[in-house]
């Protein structure tokens, strides 16, 4: 299943786009201005990463953009993640890391 939203930042009338992917080998949130990804969150068992300074993650990790690299290639592993197993509930802690307040209607896929 795949998921895609816009979000309007209201202070500063910026569109922001929010991506997402549940399926059997990915799982994944991200949040992107423009075409730069800003945050995003790995939750598939099989997701791997290595950051430039060699250190490997793998499974459950994130990714925040750093302004001064100009990119989010750096991860790290969390640990605000209530229920990584539970799609819903992980998308729903993505919003709030994001800062991002739902509004309208959301089908969730499971019962949280």
């Amino acid at each position: 299943a795949r998921l895609e939203a816009t979000v309007l930042a209201k202070q500063s009338e910026v569109t922001l786009k929010i991506y997402g992917s549940s399926g059997p080998s990915n799982r994944s949130f991200a949040l992107l201005y423009q075409s730069i990804d800003i945050r995003r969150v790995c939750l598939s068992d099989n997701a791997r990463h290595t950051n430039p300074d060699k250190q490997r993650f793998d499974g459950l990790h994130k990714h925040r953009y750093d302004e001064t690299a100009g990119e989010s290639r750096e991860a790290y592993i969390p640990g605000d993640m209530q229920a990584p197993d539970n799609i819903d509930r992980s998308f729903f802690d993505f919003l709030k890391e994001c800062n991002i307040r739902l509004e309208g209607t959301y089908q969730a896929r499971l019962p949280f």
